[in-house]
């Protein structure tokens, strides 16, 4: 699943091992994913063509990861605990972008060391969100009230949670202090207004998974 270890990871430390999918839909293949403990220790690994990556790096949480797709967009995300699946996708990174507070990504990856964003945060920018996009999930067999898009296995095969994905098209515009995020139809068409204070009552999410993301059969 995806490369090597590599960056700036010391073989004699403990080390971890985090896996998941690089997908926008499509897999985002052959990309490097770059990693950055708590401690400010980096490590990358290579995607395979699936999109799947297993990156090994120093032992201390929480982690941040990030890959540049063909198109040079960078998408991010977040790993608690060791030996997590830490998906990246465009809705890891509008989580981290909610936990942020829309302060670009970049900047909080340089400075993860100092300042890195605690679980909790995360998972409450999780719940944000499945309660902006609960109804494209939910025509797609997803359970909004219940999925953990940064945990929950799935393929790029274009079923589960990888069709919410297919159904969407995420960018990001950007100045030195602030984001913006636009949300559209893959037609450019708006699919929805970011909420970044929608109601989250309905939604009940952990790290330890639970939910139905879908696609996890190859295809």
């Amino acid at each position: 699943c995806g490369g090597g270890g590599g960056g700036d990871s010391d073989g004699d430390e403990t080390t971890v091992s985090l896996a998941g999918t690089a997908a926008t839909g499509a897999a985002i293949a052959g990309a490097t994913v770059q990693v950055v403990n708590a401690q400010g220790i980096r490590a990358t690994a290579v995607t395979a063509a699936d999109g799947s990556f297993t990156v090994t790096v120093a032992d201390a949480p929480p982690y941040l990861l990030s890959v540049t797709d063909a198109q040079g967009r960078e998408w991010y995300s977040y790993a608690a605990a060791d030996s997590a699946r830490a998906n990246i996708t465009p809705l890891t990174t509008l989580a981290l972008a909610q936990a942020n507070a829309g302060a670009p990504l970049a900047a909080l990856a340089a400075r993860w060391a100092s300042q890195p964003i605690a679980p909790a945060q995360v998972l409450q920018a999780a719940a944000v969100v499945n309660a902006n996009l609960q109804a494209l999930m939910q025509a797609q067999g997803v359970d909004a009230t219940r999925v953990n898009v940064f945990t929950e296995a799935f393929a790029a095969n274009h079923a589960g949670l990888d069709a919410v994905l297919d159904a969407m098209r995420v960018s990001f515009d950007c100045s030195a202090t602030a984001c913006s995020q636009t949300i559209t139809r893959p037609d450019g068409s708006t699919l929805l207004t970011w909420n970044a204070s929608i109601a989250t009552g309905s939604i009940t999410i952990s790290w330890s998974g639970g939910g139905t993301g879908g696609g996890t059969g190859g295809g």
